[in-house]
């Protein structure tokens, strides 16, 4: 039996927001809440909105297009230099919190060695593995990330949010930013053609589903303290639980969460992978993901110290700058295509 070479596209949005819960969760709230405070939540629904106008442009992978010119190849290139960087600070943020759960000192390393060891065994299967581990990580997530909000709901001030006001702009760019994880790695893999109004759909509900849950967030610990803990939704989880079952159940979110760095350092990857094979004209051999891999874990250790630091706001506006390019850079395309065809059509009349 021949496997698929393409990922459906019911598969890559669940990896992509599988693979978003982590960086969402490290950065979204650290980077709003300073600019926009208890109307944050608006922010996270505009910059939503952003990038999926911008994840809509990109219907078709610009990868083809990009690899047959050498300037196309410089500008992937670059996309690769970046995604690299961000697979080290998703090793290294992976690291970070675990470390922070378990309240220990010196055990960065050892965690950061074991995200990258466990990457690696997804790196050695197939894209479709990969996204059939991808689909069984995202059911953890949820059902983990809906019990932790659903148990928040009867301690939720929701009069913190109020007087409701439209916050500056600039905040909600950061949020559009911050979601540009999903949006670069997914623009380089494979997926089979979807109808535009069900691509629109989902990724409405998806944002509409991550604004309620920042709504969630900011009326239970308010603006303030929100603000002031490193991580929001694991303060958040702390004080969830049941009487006599989970009173405590933080401990066990940090840890689930690292399905989320890995599925999105599984995105980086098998993106980077196909990016060489354009790059290079060879295969997509695991051994280069591989050495991907042991690179960006080399980083992420070097980094360890101040990665928060580092994973802020100019990894945002990188992300936005370049999401957005890519989305000109797939509407020049299909413009190029359409004034081609419609020449076509002419002559043979």
């Amino acid at each position: 039996m021949k496997k698929r070479a393409a990922l459906s596209p019911a598969q890559l949005r669940l990896l992509v927001w599988a693979g978003l819960m982590a960086p969402v969760t490290d950065a979204l709230p650290r980077l709003l809440l300073d600019g926009a405070g208890r109307n944050a939540w608006i922010s996270v629904l505009l910059g939503g909105l952003m990038i999926l106008l911008l994840a809509w442009l990109l219907r078709d992978s610009p990868l083809p297009r990009l690899g047959a010119s050498f300037p196309g190849k410089v500008f992937l290139t670059i996309y690769m230099v970046w995604m690299e960087g961000l697979l080290a600070l998703r090793l290294g943020s992976c690291a970070r919190r675990l470390l922070a759960s378990e309240g220990r000192d010196g055990s960065g390393p050892f965690f950061l060695l074991v995200a990258a060891l466990l990457l690696l065994r997804l790196n050695s299967g197939s894209l479709s593995a990969f996204a059939r581990a991808g689909q069984l990580f995202f059911a953890a997530l949820a059902l983990m990330a809906g019990a932790v909000l659903l148990l928040s709901l009867p301690t939720a001030r929701f009069e913190r949010l109020l007087p409701v006001e439209m916050p500056a702009l600039s905040p909600a760019l950061l949020a559009a930013g911050v979601l540009g994880w999903g949006v670069i790695p997914a623009a380089f893999l494979p997926v089979d053609r979807e109808r535009t109004g069900s691509r629109v759909r989902w990724g409405l509900v998806g944002c509409i589903l991550l604004t309620a849950s920042q709504m969630i967030l900011l009326a239970n610990l308010g603006p303030g303290l929100a603000a002031r803990v490193p991580s929001p939704f694991f303060a958040l989880a702390k004080g969830a639980g049941i009487e006599g079952a989970f009173q405590r159940i933080e401990g066990v979110v940090s840890a689930l969460w690292l399905f989320s760095d890995l599925t999105m350092g599984g995105l980086l990857v098998f993106a980077q992978r196909r990016i060489l094979s354009v790059l290079c004209g060879e295969g997509q051999e695991p051994w280069k993901g591989g050495a991907l891999i042991a690179l960006a874990a080399l980083a992420g250790w070097l980094l360890l110290p101040g990665i928060e630091s580092i994973d802020g706001v100019w990894v945002a506006v990188g992300n936005l700058v370049l999401t957005g390019l890519l989305a000109l850079t797939a509407w020049v395309g299909l413009d190029r295509e359409r004034k081609k065809q419609g020449k076509h059509s002419l002559r043979s009349q």
